[in-house]
């Protein structure tokens, strides 16, 4: 069977903008190549593909789920988080790009202790050469496919991470991640809510705790893309504030925190005040840093403990 790629991958955008589907091209674009086992390059110097029935209804049946609004990243079974490619399940959350602002900050945060030696993998983070010693331990609660500790432990050498979650279907697939990118041994992943799988050898150890926690208001969560029904509402359900995550961690976290050690948080677009309440008159923390992200919201707060 021969298939025009151009014409196969018109149709499928004209049905994913019935949808509105924002990204219907691209969309288009990407369960063609993983349907038809494609390159990008293929696909446009390439007239004619000489392909099997079953390609042609794999690809049919992709853009019949993308239509649905049952997100891309599920389909693909893989996401893209700091140049690096993540295998994904159902109902683990789905990395943002925006929480690509929060492994940014914490590798500047290490590298301006001198703490350790961030690792040139990629070029944009990697201006000029560093000479730093020394490990840092890193805990991270909600690890969700692993994103952010592999994306840490491969940008900074000789760092320690635990990171935690509640689903044992996450922490297989972030296992998998840490195998895949050759970072197994950098990171522990163990089944904890919260803090309570850490032994008291724990107690002061870690200099960052850090956490893309779920922050959407309960009452906000039926008004979001259609797409996030798909997902676990666990990974997004803030509570009636959307800070109970924030405050919990803050509240239990100080016990295995160093002192001068931070909190790193990825913390929604208007949460900025509700963050300087929970912290005001506690003289056990400085003054939090807030950092914008690329729309100009406040995306990360970094909190530096003091005593």
């Amino acid at each position: 069977m021969n298939h025009n790629a151009l014409d196969l991958i018109k149709w499928a955008e004209q049905e994913l903008k019935r949808s509105d589907i924002k990204c219907a091209r691209k969309d288009a674009e990407l369960l063609f190549m993983d349907s038809f086992s494609a390159r990008c390059e293929d696909v446009y110097l390439t007239r004619n593909f000489k392909l099997s029935r079953h390609c042609l209804n794999l690809f049919k049946h992709y853009v019949k789920l993308r239509t649905s609004r049952y997100p891309l990243q599920y389909i693909l079974k893989s996401v893209e988080f700091m140049s690096l490619s993540f295998a994904l399940e159902e109902g683990i959350f789905i990395p943002r790009r925006e929480t690509e602002l929060l492994v940014e900050k914490v590798i500047a945060y290490i590298k301006s202790i001198g703490k350790n030696e961030v690792n040139p993998v990629r070029d944009q983070y990697q201006k000029k050469a560093r000479n730093i010693s020394n490990g840092v331990n890193i805990f991270e609660l909600g690890v969700g496919c692993g994103n952010i500790a592999i994306s840490l432990a491969k940008n900074v050498m000789d760092c320690k991470i635990i990171g935690c979650d509640i689903s044992d279907k996450a922490l297989q697939v972030a296992s998998r991640n840490a195998r895949f990118h050759n970072v197994e041994n950098n990171i522990k992943f163990v089944k904890s809510n919260f803090f309570e799988a850490l032994p008291n050898d724990y107690i002061n150890y870690f200099d960052i705790i850090l956490s893309n926690p779920p922050y959407v208001r309960k009452s906000e969560i039926g008004y979001l893309q259609p797409e996030i029904s798909y997902e676990d509402t666990i990974s997004l359900d803030g509570g009636e504030d959307g800070l109970y995550f924030h405050k919990r961690i803050l509240n239990e976290g100080t016990k295995y925190l160093k002192k001068d050690g931070i909190f790193a948080f990825e913390i929604g677009y208007d949460q900025r005040e509700g963050i300087r309440c929970l912290l005001k008159d506690n003289c056990r923390f400085q003054e939090p840093n807030f950092f914008k992200d690329y729309s100009g919201y406040n995306r990360v707060v970094i909190i530096r403990l003091l005593n």
